[in-house]
Parts: structure tokens; sequence; C-alpha cells
């Protein structure tokens, strides 16, 4: 008897923010987005999974501190590459935890040959190297299958400040297409109206990477209240 074993492809989608000021946003994804997507997809077998890193990445308590750290950096860097081309990054009000050099040389190295313009911080969050990692270390193919959403601050940020330097530097380089700003999301309807957009962008680039010409329709979010924690 011939059994029919419908075969499904796991598309993972690496979330990348600072955390505590992203948690509204982080949640959302993980709770709205992601079940719209994996409807809209599930006729094509596809099924949408985040990344999301928030909780402590398992080290060895043998390790000393900076290994523990540098493993955890690892693992992040491993988890964005298995996700490739997909990638969201998120950028508010922080601009996330700086490691010692020592920590982050081979990753220094490693992105040496990125081609970009205009200026980064001198002093690289975490957060900032897994933009480059997610962004711009692959190709220009990764680029396109990338979102960046840029949360503006209400009081602004000193020019030269690393927030406001990496900030730029995300305007001048990631293309139009996949960069967007946004304001603060204070109600629950903003945080719809805000997952509704990520929803359709995301299925668009889902939609080229896999040549797919129809999804199943999308849902209204508007009225779909804050997701609970």
């Amino acid at each position: 008897m011939l059994i029919n074993m419908e075969v499904w492809k796991v598309i993972k989608i690496f979330i990348s923010s600072t955390f505590v000021d992203m948690d509204k946003e982080r949640d959302v994804l993980r709770h709205v987005v992601e079940t719209q997507l994996n409807q809209c997809f599930k006729p094509h077998h596809l099924r949408i999974r985040f990344v999301d890193l928030r909780k402590d990445v398992e080290t060895d308590t043998k390790l000393s501190q900076d290994e523990r750290e540098r493993q955890i950096l690892q693992v992040c860097m491993k988890e964005i590459e298995e996700c490739a081309p997909f990638f969201i990054g998120l950028i508010g009000d922080r601009y996330g935890w700086v490691p010692p050099q020592s920590l982050v040389a081979e990753y220094e190295h490693n992105l040496s040959d990125i081609m970009v313009s205009g200026e980064l911080p001198s002093e690289k969050s975490v957060t900032c190297f897994e933009f480059l990692k997610g962004v711009f270390h692959q190709n220009q193919h990764s680029r396109r299958a990338a979102l960046i959403y840029v949360r503006e601050s209400d009081g602004g940020q000193p020019t030269d400040s690393p927030l406001a330097l990496f900030k730029q530097f995300l305007r001048n380089n990631v293309p139009a297409e996949s960069l967007y700003t946004y304001t603060a999301l204070d109600s629950p309807q903003l945080l719809m109206q805000w997952a509704q957009k990520v929803v359709h962008s995301l299925t668009d680039k889902i939609k080229q990477e896999y040549h797919i010409s129809d999804v199943a329709p999308l849902l209204s979010l508007i009225h779909i209240s804050e997701p609970t924690r």
C-alpha cells in the first residue's frame, strides 16, 4: 500500500535586536506574524519558524565567563548562517552590549571584506555584528531577503553616538525595499498594524525566494488584541 507522505520544508528566520526594548516586537513576530505566515504558505508545504534567542543560550558552566560569552557569539552566528538568506533586524533605543575586543577579533577579520559605505561605530555591539553577518556578509541576494526595521526615538540621539552612527549606516547601505522606519508602538492597534506590514513584506520575500505566485489570503490583524506573554 502506498502512503502519501507530504514533504514539508522549514523556513527559519533569525530575529536580531537588543533585548528589553524590543520585547513587544519580538512577541508579535513569534505569536502573530509566524501564525499568519504559516497559514499563508501551508498549501505549499512550507513551515515558517522564527529563531528568537532571547532566552539564555545554554553554555558549559565549567567554562570561564569569556569562554561562555564567546560560545554565545558562536551560537548566534551559526544560527544566522542556518537561517540565511532570511533575517529580521530590529533596532530602536539601545545599541546593545559591546563585547571585549578579544572576543570579536575573528569576526572583525571575517567582516573586513564587506563592501559598504559610511562609518560604522568603532566599538561594535553584538547586535551590530549580527546585522553585519545577516545582511551584508552573505551576498547581494541575501540583502534582498533581509528586512530591517528602525524604530525612531522621540528624544533622538547625539549624531556621533554609536546608535545614531549605526542607524545612519543602515540607511546608507540597506536596499530601500528592505528598510522600514517606524515610531513607538504604543497601542495594541499600532502593534497589529506594524505586524500586518511585516506579514506582507515577509510574504513577498518568501514568494520571491521560492518562486511562488499565490498564497492563501491574509487575515486582517488590526482588531487582534496584543498577544499575552
